[in-house]
């Protein structure tokens, strides 16, 4: 069969971009003929075409009618039907409340497509389509493209943050602390990360814990790793045998993010760590979840679509013409330059007024010198580390500030208040580093307050056993381990 996909990019490596990508590959794999049609060309583009998958920006060079079109963003799959007038259709909802994922409702859609039961509620209780009409079809993780990796170790040594939305202004540092109680090295990757990771296969198998949602988590199952279903919006669990079922409807996604990203509930999940149980779950992905075999379910889909088109009444085309006026009058408010431009201005008046509150706060979070008096009633009360690093990396620490004095303490000017730290000799006979790199102290500390930082380390270049010393400085003031103050942590850490 020849198919033609629609999609609304193929810049980034978003998952209904990488969803057509990888259905697309095991059809030609297949022995099928899939073409794609997006308006929004990039990398992802060019890797299809790479391996011979037909890629259009128009549908005018597409000179041969397609057998169907399965549809996967709602203004592509409308432009496709009109364009072939005779061809059925199939739409895949990949999202809850995305207009990309609006579902358009033309009668030569066949079949509607829901990648996990929340979506099915979606087409089915919100937006009307026909209970008959809906099917479930999960997404599926390619098994020849995320090999296996060898047996985990019996604790968690290396783990990884794996999703776009990802940052140290979300979920991250919560992640971090986390990790850093148990001794568990971690990365993130993702596009609004430093690692932006154009091929996951390469290094999935490099860690054994991975956080992640959707697809990620899939991808992460398949390849060896235990996983704890995370994302910005909540945390679910890690998965287990005794829930693996159940994450697996709500497609690890947004249905099972109940609960907060905090430190504490993290850690809850990091104690569940079995590498035994988390071969058991991969063992099941690996057998139920491969791309091969979803896509001989969807051709099957594909089929019985063309079978109901072709014994259907002959095509209706005033009641085309007013489902695809109803389509464009639906869409508008999402698509028309106006409220484009209604968006970005709002927008901007937002950013104005927290640029206008950033200044205010400036102004009154000022942190000029402080007297003596006032620094020695600032006290470190605890450090979390772990016990051993790499050399040449950076890690995170955690101090946990106490502020006695009526001052508010902030990294603003004229004297900033900052985290920081010194290596010394295993002994402390002998300063290696003096000083380390400096973190800011954010959120501000009020008056009476005590507050925990996570705070950037970077290890000496030479392995070793050293001392870090943690403690904090006034720009242009003092440092707080002075005698003075005697404000500080020792911790004996061995760098490899």
């Amino acid at each position: 069969m020849r198919i033609l996909f629609t999609i609304q990019t193929l810049e980034g490596r978003a998952g209904a971009s990488l969803y057509v990508r990888d259905c697309a590959l095991e059809l030609l794999r297949q022995g099928h003929r899939p073409v794609v049609f997006s308006t929004r060309l990039g990398a992802l583009a060019a890797e299809m075409r790479s391996v011979t998958i037909p890629v259009i920006d128009r549908l005018d060079r597409l000179t041969v009618t397609p057998d169907l079109i399965h549809g996967n963003a709602p203004i592509e799959t409308v432009a496709a039907l009109l364009h072939f007038p005779a061809t059925p259709a199939v739409f895949t909802c990949h999202a809850w409340d995305n207009p990309d994922a609006l579902p358009p409702k033309m009668p030569r859609i066949m079949r509607y497509l829901a990648v996990d039961d929340t979506c099915s509620d979606h087409l089915v209780c919100q937006e009307g389509i026909p209970e008959d009409r809906v099917l479930v079809r999960f997404n599926a993780v390619d098994l020849e493209r995320f090999p296996r990796r060898s047996a985990l170790p019996e604790r968690p040594a290396r783990a990884l943050i794996f999703s776009n939305n990802a940052s140290d202004d979300s979920y991250v540092p919560a992640i971090r602390e986390a990790c850093s109680g148990f001794g568990v090295e971690l990365d993130v990757a993702g596009q609004n990360s430093d690692l932006t990771v154009d091929r996951p296969e390469a290094i999935l198998g490099e860690y054994d814990l991975v956080f992640g949602k959707a697809r990620c988590a899939l991808e992460a199952l398949a390849t060896g790793a235990a996983v704890i279903v995370c994302d910005a919006g909540g945390l679910a669990a890690l998965v287990a045998s005794h829930n693996v079922e159940e994450l697996r409807r709500k497609n690890f996604g947004r249905r099972a993010l109940e609960n907060p990203v905090t430190a504490s509930s993290v850690a809850g999940e990091i104690r569940k760590y079995d590498r035994d149980d988390a071969a058991r779950v991969t063992a099941r992905v690996r057998v139920a979840e491969g791309l091969a075999e979803a896509v001989r379910s969807l051709l099957r889909v594909y089929e019985a679509a063309i079978a109901d088109f072709r014994s259907s009444p002959a095509l209706d085309w005033p009641n085309e013409r007013r489902a695809a006026a109803e389509f464009l009058q639906t869409i508008a408010p999402f698509s028309n330059t106006f409220s484009a431009a209604d968006r970005l201005r709002a927008a901007d008046r937002e950013i104005g007024a927290l640029r206008k509150k950033i200044v205010a706060l400036e102004t009154a979070e000022r942190m000029p010198p402080l007297t003596e008096s006032e620094r020695r009633q600032i006290r470190l009360l605890n450090v979390t580390s772990p016990a051993e690093v790499r050399a040449g990396e950076q890690f995170q620490i955690v101090m946990e500030l106490q502020n006695g004095s009526s001052r508010f303490l902030s990294s603003h000017r004229p004297c900033p208040l900052q985290l920081s730290y010194h290596w010394l000799s295993a002994d402390r006979s002998a300063m290696i580093c003096f000083e380390g790199e400096r973190t800011e102290l954010l959120p501000a500390l009020p008056p009476r307050a005590t507050c925990r930082y996570p705070a950037a380390v970077r290890s000496p270049d030479r392995a070793g056993q050293y001392c870090l010393r943690a403690t904090f400085l006034q720009d242009q003031v003092a440092w707080f381990d002075s005698p003075e103050c005697h404000q500080f942590k020792d911790i004996e850490i061995v760098v490899i």
